[in-house]
């Protein structure tokens, strides 16, 4: 229950970056802890995100849809440390690419759409 509702915390400010009025964000959860031997990057070529010690992984589509660059962030949530990242792109995973393309079937129904209100998109735009 801890963990629930310190994902709603964080998830509740991602909701803030969208720029369009009823514009949605796709919030994806990984099915399987990563550990530090875990090589995970901001697309094939992107930045490398260090795991330093085993954690639960989320990935955020501020723009789903975009085929190219775009504002993502990446979540890692370990026993002690909660920790977002910004990124451009997709998540690599040990050289593949992961989250993208299908829906999730295991556990925590994934992409979890959060729809954004016309107040927040403003709010974001300035």
């Amino acid at each position: 229950m801890k963990k629930l509702c310190i994902i709603i915390i964080v998830l509740f400010p991602l909701s803030l970056f969208s720029q369009v009025r009823d514009h949605h964000i796709d919030v994806h959860f990984y099915p399987h802890s990563l550990s530090p031997q875990d090589n995970l990057q901001d697309g094939p070529d992107g930045k490398k995100l260090d795991i330093w010690e085993d954690s639960f992984f989320i990935w955020v589509d501020l723009f789903p849809g975009m085929f190219f660059t775009h504002k993502t962030a990446y979540i890692l949530i370990s026993n002690g440390n909660i920790r977002i990242e910004r990124g451009d792109w997709w998540p690599t995973l040990n050289g593949k690419r992961i989250l993208y393309g299908q829906q999730n079937k295991t556990g925590i129904i994934s992409p979890f759409k959060v729809f954004c209100d016309a107040y927040s998109a403003e709010k974001i735009k300035k």
